[in-house]
């Protein structure tokens, strides 16, 4: 169950969507001793384990417990990611993320101690409030930028950033300080073997997230870095800002191929919204959102500055040759653009080349291979062309949706349930693929999965009653006969034209060739006349 009073303690890593409390459904571990603690009660459940309320039996410090479930206990597998989540948040060590104390592995239970969080998430406050005001969406955004440039700098990607998974507490009387929970999903960007990469290439499925909110790369399988959490977190300052996310879809592939391939529409483009928005902001947010991860801010803290000083400069553009310089002030960085020094190079540049540049009427100073003359400006010019993307995407939806689908050829395997998105390496081979769904007719189709391809298909029911049997066999019998006569006339045509074209090039051939000085002219069946036209 949801919780949707801001004084209910939610479990940190837990998200806010998984929480039930035990006063609504007593649990049976109520009472249940872990080491030194006594639950007091459950107050969430995830997909990997239970979230206790616990107290130290002696001192009487609450804490927060989250056990593994048992089903996973005995798998080592699970036990080792559950404890990499522990050692990343240990690694990090930020305020802004939840703190874990200890780690236990006993005999047939695995556990680690949090602090206790009394609080809301971001998404209980979005339920609340529908969308927040710029500054204070800003302000929340901006810490977990700290959260997230801590993380990234000890070589982490969370992978699951949402609203809620942000955490909000009252410290030092903020009732906005942000507490970034749930890094059970988090990786090494270096040293760790991405998550479940075996089984996306296998299966052309994208990798563990949130689809809402997740980035491009990270919905593919593709390699991850830092930037897929800035995407993320882009998605939920849009939802912040306007009251809804940047894509609304029916389900989890729909939301991935939107991500993939749809342009979200402007924050300042949303009506109905009770605050203006400024300007730098929602250029930050759109920033966020491309798809091209190196058009994206290049980093947490740079999106913090571009929040909160209307700076969109990134170190990329000054790695490009933009000349900036960093002030001090304010406890953060502020970037000053010189333009006068740029704009004056463009302009000797452009000068040199309509003045001194090379002969219009020479040929030689362009090469056949793409490449302008060494010689004409002291540089070469070098056209590429776009690399095409090496894989490509498959979107099949259905109606009815949970539709079999199966590939028949040039292999026999099964793709997945409609609506499915499918990630492939691009090929020229021609596909044949079934569809079925239980009480529809199957349907077949072809194709090559040379560019992405959108199939949207209405499969149709199977007869339920014998009346309705002897209807469709009459239908298909009707069909079938309409299809032979409607063959059989295209065919007829195609004699009737075919024969013309032969009496047509068959006259050609008979008739002769009239001189330009002599005509003929028939007098009788026996007997030709020639007369000379210049007598």
């Amino acid at each position: 169950m949801q919780t949707e009073s801001t004084s209910t303690t939610i479990p940190p890593e837990i998200p806010s969507d998984a929480v039930r409390t035990s006063r609504i459904a007593p649990h049976a571990d109520i009472g249940m001793v872990l080491g030194s603690y006594r639950v007091l009660d459950v107050i969430g459940e995830g997909g990997m384990g239970m979230v206790y309320l616990a107290e130290h039996i002696r001192l009487g410090r609450k804490v927060a417990i989250k056990r593994l479930k048992d089903r996973l206990a005995a798998k080592p597998e699970a036990v080792k990611q559950f404890f990499e989540e522990a050692r990343a948040v240990n690694r990090i060590n930020h305020p802004h993320i939840v703190d874990i104390t200890d780690f236990v592995v006993e005999e047939n239970a695995a556990y680690y101690l949090m602090e206790y969080l009394q609080g809301g998430t971001l998404a209980d406050l979005l339920r609340q409030e529908k969308v927040l005001a710029p500054r204070r969406a800003v302000h929340i955004v901006s810490q977990v930028c700290q959260a997230l440039e801590a993380a990234h700098g000890a070589g982490f990607v969370h992978l699951d950033i949402k609203p809620s998974n942000i955490f909000l507490i009252d410290k030092n009387g903020d009732p906005d300080t942000v507490k970034l929970l749930d890094f059970g999903t988090a990786q090494l960007t270096e040293t760790q073997p991405r998550m479940n990469e075996d089984r996306n290439r296998k299966s052309g499925m994208f990798s563990l997230g949130t689809p809402v909110y997740m980035s491009p790369e990270q919905a593919t399988g593709d390699e991850v870095d830092h930037r897929s959490d800035i995407y993320s977190l882009g998605a939920v300052l849009y939802e912040v800002l306007t009251g809804e996310p940047p894509f609304v879809a029916q389900s989890a592939p729909e939301y991935i191929y939107k991500h993939m391939s749809v342009v979200p529409k402007r924050v300042t483009q949303v009506k109905g919204l009770p605050y203006k928005i400024p300007r730098h902001c929602a250029k930050a947010v759109m920033a966020c959102l491309e798809k091209d991860p190196d058009k994206r801010p290049d980093s947490a803290l740079t999106l913090s500055d571009m929040l909160q000083r209307g700076d969109t400069i990134t170190e990329g553009q000054v790695a490009a040759g933009v000349a900036v310089s960093a002030t001090a002030g304010g406890g953060g960085r502020r970037w000053s653009v010189i333009a006068i020094a740029v704009g004056a190079l463009v302009a000797v540049v452009v000068g040199g080349v309509l003045l001194f540049g090379p002969d219009r009427n020479r040929a030689d100073h362009l090469r056949p291979d793409g490449l302008g003359a060494a010689s004409d400006l002291g540089f070469m010019v070098v056209r590429r062309e776009a690399s095409r993307p090496k894989h490509v995407m498959v979107l099949i939806k259905t109606t009815p949706n949970m539709a079999q689908v199966n590939l028949l050829s040039p292999e026999r395997r099964p793709l997945g349930m409609t609506p499915l998105l499918y990630k492939t390496k691009r090929s020229d081979a021609r596909w044949k693929i079934v569809i079925t769904a239980e009480g529809h007719y199957p349907r077949t189709i072809e194709l090559t999965p040379d560019r992405d391809r959108t199939y949207e298909l209405a499969l149709k029911k199977l007869p339920t009653t014998p009346e309705a049997v002897m209807d469709d066999l009459q239908k298909s019998a009707d069909e079938e006969r309409a299809q032979k006569a409607k063959l059989a006339e295209q065919k007829q045509k195609q004699k009737k034209s075919d024969r013309r074209a032969a009496r047509k090039k068959k006259s050609k051939r008979a008739t002769p060739d009239v001189k330009p000085d002599v005509m003929k002219r028939r007098v009788n069946r026996n007997s030709v006349r020639t007369i000379d036209p210049f007598e």
